[in-house]
């Protein structure tokens, strides 16, 4: 694929014959690629989907597994006809893993597997796996089945899950996390057997009941008062503390907050096998009553629900659009609606919502949610079966300031940190109004979050977070045209914005903060009737979102997963770093100069590549082909995915060096090397160049300027005689996206 429409003219000489020849290349190398891909789909099922989907597996369940899956076979083109056959393979790989595994093997992890895979592999080709719908599944939540013994449970457990279709039986309250429970109730087919014994796991079901109680049922097995005795006494138990102990056990077993507690019969574990037991269940009156009630529990809402999220900054109005929703939308379509307000949610707040979404289907966010929190949306949307909805001011538009780029304007900003500073002192809840030292940089900080996004990038990474309706838009300022920001604030502005874009995390922002307050109060006539009345505003807003809320489907349609903790941020060719370590070192043995430049840099070699407060060496040889600022996510995977991987035969051809930063100029040639050949497209950046060393406050980026700084002479340039070569090879590299760091302000 070529990234620029021109580069296809400037192949060679005769480019018709070169394009021609290129096409059946590229024939060739697709059937090639079908033929390879049959061959190893087996083992790329077993490594990439099996082994690198069980995190997913274990921690959101079986059915994000299989949307793993899935995703997995459709970014391989696998026919639709092959997805159908694989699709029972997975739900029987997600049912071993989630069932008793075979004593006689280690611990399933990604390192154990393939023992695990094997002993699958044979029960799945002997029809040991033939799964039910996850939507004939019959109970939901965690069902928690205690008695004495854990043994004498688990012919009763097994029972119990043919019954209910319930495909998932642990024998460890330990080995159960908040979110499994969480999974049970959310997600069908995630349900949760468990077997627990009255004196080993009481202290785990309270630690799960103080969160998730409503989504836990307890069935209690031959421990009331009347059989308690006999079952201990038939255990050989006969030591006075132990029974007092066990006595005193029972009842606080049965005194467990929980979403209900039920008693089976003591002889439905007393049954010779699972068929015997099942025989049981289906016959005796009282076990049948309790088979019936837990058909009846937890069972929710589902419909899709929707997640209402901010990603602004502060000031932008959203506790004002989101003061009057509850009262606005009390009952909206039989959906239930909350508000939860960041500062006010105690415990980690994405956590938390999914406990909210165990009774409510609808929930607006009102936080601001940064970049590096989409995959937070993202994960709640899909345990909690949501759709998501940004909202966003109207007419955004990309402000470059710097070298940078930024999806909002500076008036939006200006008009943002007005309003903070025009907060009472102290009557913030996340503790920002003009009583918060340096509140107008806090401002500016969550506005540098959006650095090197534009406006077309943010919606395209919102549209992608769960299963994302289009955002909803409300006016922030009046419809006017908007007028230009006096030089004083705009200047001032500029300098707090490229502050933190060197350093996001600087503390020496005083004077940069005393320069904000002032221009903003030597301009308050600016932003006089600047913004859009709030009335109007949330009336727009209400319609907007009761529009959204009332087109909510019944039902949303499986898709490929999209993982936003995997945002491209950019295509490179990297370079193995000791082999172009060797390439420096022949530019410092022919040219005394240099040698001298690098020599008196050497002590720079320790220090850390990415921390920009200090001089250092780039340890990470690469040449940039597109950054996310440029292009967006789907342009990036259309131009490079197929190239991942692939080897390109380049060449240095100079060194360009400046006091600030060096870098050495690479030759790109048209097509990758090897029997498969690939189109290679053109850098992005005019200056093709792998970035070396860096001074101290310089970053990388800069190194695109030294074409300039020649001009200038500022920098100098070094003309190989011959051309060094080079293999490097195309890779993505993935924005961070950590949990939040400051306060949701």
């Amino acid at each position: 694929l070529i990234a620029n429409g021109d580069d296809d003219k400037n192949l060679s000489p005769n480019n018709e014959a070169e394009s021609n020849s290129l096409s059946c290349i590229e024939q060739s190398n697709r059937e090639e690629k079908l033929m390879l891909k049959m061959k190893f789909l087996p083992y790329m099922v077993r490594t990439f989907i099996c082994r690198n989907g069980l995190p997913v597996l274990q921690n959101s369940g079986g059915v994000a597994f299989e949307k793993y899956a899935m995703g997995q076979l459709t970014r391989w083109e696998v026919s639709d006809v092959s997805m159908t056959k694989w699709i029972s393979f997975f739900k029987g790989w997600s049912h071993y893993c989630t069932s008793l595994l075979p004593e006689c093997l280690p611990p399933l992890t990604s390192n154990t597997y393939l023992q695990h895979y094997k002993e699958f592999d044979n029960m799945y080709a002997n029809d040991h796996f033939n799964i039910p719908s996850a939507h004939e599944c019959l109970c939901r939540g965690l069902l928690v089945i205690v008695g004495v013994s854990r043994d004498d449970l688990k012919s009763l457990a097994a029972a119990m899950s043919r019954e209910l279709n319930c495909q998932r039986i642990m024998q460890n309250m330990s080995d159960i996390s908040e979110r499994d429970v969480l999974l049970s109730v959310h997600q069908n087919g995630n349900s949760i057997i468990c077997i627990a014994s009255i004196e080993d796991d009481l202290g785990n079901v309270r630690k799960l009941t103080k969160s998730c109680s409503d989504a836990i049922n307890i069935v209690h097995v031959g421990n009331c008062d009347e059989d308690l005795e006999g079952s201990l006494a038939r255990m050989g138990i006969d030591d006075k503390k132990r029974l007092k102990k066990l006595n005193g056990m029972a009842k606080a077993w049965r005194k467990a907050k929980c979403n209900n507690m039920l008693q089976l019969p003591k002889e439905a574990s007393m049954q010779l096998d699972v068929d015997a037991t099942v025989s049981f269940l289906r016959s005796d009156d009282s076990a049948k009553s309790v088979m019936q009630t837990i058909t009846t529990l937890n069972q929710t809402d589902d419909r899709p629900g929707l997640i209402v999220y901010f990603p602004s900054i502060p000031g932008s109005g959203k506790s004002a659009l989101c003061s009057s929703i509850e009262a606005t939308f009390a009952s909206c379509d039989d959906r239930s609606v909350i508000v939860r307000e960041g500062d006010s949610v105690k415990g980690k707040f994405y956590n938390e919502i999914e406990k909210d979404m165990l009774t409510n289907r609808i929930a607006v966010l009102d936080k601001n949610v940064p970049p590096m929190s989409f995959s937070s949306v993202h994960c709640l949307c899909s345990v909690s079966n949501c759709i998501s909805a940004a909202v966003l001011p109207s007419g955004m538009q990309d402000t470059v300031v710097g070298n940078d780029v930024y999806p909002f304007s500076l008036q939006f900003l200006a008009a943002c940190m007005n309003r903070v500073l025009n907060r009472k002192q102290n009557s913030h809840i996340g503790k920002l109004d003009s009583a918060t030292p340096n509140c107008c940089m806090i401002v500016a900080k969550f506005y540098c979050f959006y650095r090197n996004i534009s406006a077309s990038v943010l919606r395209e990474r919102l549209m992608n977070v769960g299963k994302a309706n289009e955002p909803i838009e409300y006016p922030f300022f009046q419809p006017d045209e908007l007028p230009d920001l006096p030089e004083e604030l705009k200047l001032a502005l500029g300098r707090a914005i490229n502050m933190l874009a060197r350093d996001i995390n600087c503390t020496d922002v005083n004077d940069a903060e005393s320069a904000l307050r002032l221009a903003i109060q030597n301009n308050q006539t600016y932003f006089d009737g600047l913004t859009s009345p709030l009335e109007h505003t949330k009336e727009i807003f209400n319609t907007k979102l009761s529009h959204v809320i009332s087109s909510l489907p019944d039902k949303i349609e499986s898709q490929a997963p999209t993982r936003l903790s995997q945002t491209i941020k950019i295509a490179s060719l990297d370079f193995d770093y000791e082999k172009f370590c060797s390439v420096l070192g022949r530019i410092k043995n022919s040219f005394e100069h240099v040698k001298h430049y690098f020599d008196e840099r050497e002590g720079h070699r320790s220090n850390d590549e990415n921390d920009t407060t200090q001089n250092r060496f780039i340890r990470s040889f690469h040449c940039t082909f597109a950054h996310c600022s440029q292009v967006t996510q789907s342009e990036m995977m259309a131009s490079f995915n197929h190239l991942l991987g692939c080897n390109v035969d380049a060449k240095a051809t100079a060194l360009l060096y400046s006091d600030k930063i060096a870098a050495v100029e690479v030759e790109i040639p048209k097509v990758t090397s090897g029997s498969t050949q690939h189109l290679v497209p053109r850098p992005r950046n005019e200056f093709h160049h792998v970035t070396v060393w860096c001074g101290q406050d310089t970053e990388a980026k800069e190194s695109n300027e030294l074409p300039e700084y020649i001009k200038s002479n500022i920098a100098k340039k070094i003309l190989f005689e011959e051309p060094i070569s080079l293999c490097g090879s195309f890779s993505f590299w993935y924005e961070q996206e950590p949990e939040d760091t400051l306060s949701d302000k």
